[in-house]
């Protein structure tokens, strides 16, 4: 059995009940940014929020299972979704090549597990919560860079950001607390990420999309560029 969080008390199934329950946050999320993802016609965001649904089913396995096999169902899909949103975004968002955003989010794991290996070395892991530290950084520099492009977008990211800074709060003092409040703090990390992947695939279905940038070849045959001798 794992246990890493106050409320659970012993290996029973619902020995998490808040934790395991609250992750119907991240269902609703799902549920209501595919809809939005339908409706709009936005392939990529259908698959953000079958990976946002994902979350919360791999989230859910954990809280009530608590074995190791089980945190491995919990902690995949969350890289899945990040690593997904990073590499989708970038290219929607500065109407890059699709290898920007694929070593956009390269960077970001590489990045990630370098922050996670350094909390290691220094004893510094904050219950766990050291690996997500570079996200919130990642979110506002998104913003500083969409916001001529669209204001409303980066003040979405500004507050995604925002609220995962203190959802990481609370997960990160969960175990300190357990004296006072026995039940802990991590449920309000799911509740506050059912808000911040909700504000996230928000901006990321109405940005307006820009068309993909041309290739020489495409603008060669649209009379753009002179034939080649």
């Amino acid at each position: 059995m794992i246990d890493s969080y106050c409320e659970r008390t012993d290996a029973s199934y619902w020995s998490e009940p808040l934790n395991a329950v609250s992750n119907l946050s991240f269902i609703v999320a799902a549920a209501i940014t595919w809809r939005l993802a339908r409706a709009a016609g936005d392939r990529a965001a259908l698959v953000l929020a079958l990976a946002a649904g994902g979350i919360g089913v791999g989230s859910y396995i954990f809280h009530t299972q608590a074995t190791r096999w089980a945190m491995q169902a919990d902690i995949w899909p969350i890289r899945v979704f990040v690593l997904l949103f990073i590499g989708l975004a970038v290219v929607r968002f500065f109407n890059t090549r699709r290898w920007v955003g694929v070593a956009a989010a390269a960077g970001f794991a590489v990045v990630t597990a370098a922050t996670i290996a350094l909390g290691g070395v220094v004893g510094f892991g904050l219950n766990g919560s050291i690996g997500y530290a570079p996200l919130p950084i990642v979110m506002v520099l998104m913003a500083v860079l969409v916001v001529r492009k669209d204001q409303r977008a980066a003040f979405g990211m500004l507050f995604a950001a925002a609220t995962f800074v203190v959802s990481l709060g609370l997960r990160t003092v969960d175990r300190e607390l357990c004296g006072s409040l026995p039940v802990g703090t991590h449920f309000g990390w799911h509740l506050l990420n059912g808000v911040v992947i909700t504000t996230m695939l928000l901006v990321f279905i109405r940005l307006p999309r820009d068309a993909e940038p041309a290739s020489a070849d495409t603008l060669r045959r649209a009379g753009c560029i002179g034939a080649g001798t």
